[in-house]
């Protein structure tokens, strides 16, 4: 759901209460999933947008900052840190685009692989466990 949609929508003559409703129960339920997934993450030693890095270059064959940045909505600074903590742990590697020397390109290492299944795999034994 795109806010810009719900602003559209946001007169209460034409429904828009129904529209900020949507909102709010969205955020709501985004808070919900966020304070069941942390716990996970943390007895691994990974923050929220280290997962969401993790994720991202789980199903590629390497991106770029900008790529992992768009993906994950984090910003430069953030992504940069995150990346170079992953980096540091041995969990993602960094090598020079084939195609563009100047470009860097982060993949995920087999350490990071391993990892990344088992948060899954624990993260959908919690989904299944809450149903």
């Amino acid at each position: 759901m795109e806010i810009s949609r719900v602003a559209q929508q946001a007169d209460p003559a034409t429904g828009g209460v129904d529209a900020m409703s949507e909102l709010r129960n969205a955020v709501v339920e985004s808070r919900r999933l966020v304070q069941q997934v942390l716990p996970v993450l943390r007895a691994s030693e990974l923050s929220l947008e280290e997962w969401l890095i993790l994720d991202v270059l789980a199903v590629s064959e390497g991106l770029s900052m900008n790529e992992i940045g768009t993906a994950t909505r984090a910003s430069n600074a953030t992504l940069s840190r995150h990346v170079d903590a992953l980096v540091g742990r041995s969990l993602a590697y960094r090598e020079v685009a084939f195609d563009d020397r100047r470009k860097l390109v982060v993949f995920l290492s087999p350490r990071g692989r391993a990892l990344f299944d088992s948060i899954t795999h624990n993260l959908l034994t919690l989904a299944d466990s809450t149903a």
